[in-house]
């Protein structure tokens, strides 16, 4: 397997996730003190502001994480479904064992 850089994957899936049929949006998976402090940080110096989807490499592997808002178009959960098979397929080839897991936080009309 290729390494390649989490944040550079993390912009790919996010971009994967927002072409999924039923995906009106994709928020931040990381905890908000961290969010809160990556965008204070990117507003007063030149760092990139932390991805929104996580993807962490340990000894168990890789573990992804993605929190998405769903329209009503249909069942939130074959949406997420959706949105975990194309994370898996942007994974393929690159990180192996990867644990994916995708939440869904707003279902809207």
């Amino acid at each position: 397997m290729t390494d390649f850089p989490a944040s550079s994957i993390a912009d790919e899936i996010e971009k994967a996730l927002r072409a999924v049929d039923g995906v009106t949006e994709v928020y931040a998976s990381a905890p908000l003190s961290s969010v809160v402090v990556s965008e204070v940080g990117a507003a007063v110096l030149p760092v990139a502001v932390a991805p929104l989807v996580t993807v962490e490499t340990g000894k168990e592997g890789t573990s992804v994480v993605a929190v998405i808002g769903v329209d009503e178009s249909g069942p939130a959960h074959e949406t997420g479904r959706a949105a975990h098979d194309r994370i898996v397929d942007v994974l393929e080839g690159r990180l192996s064992a990867a644990h994916v897991t995708v939440r869904i936080a707003m279902i809207s009309s």
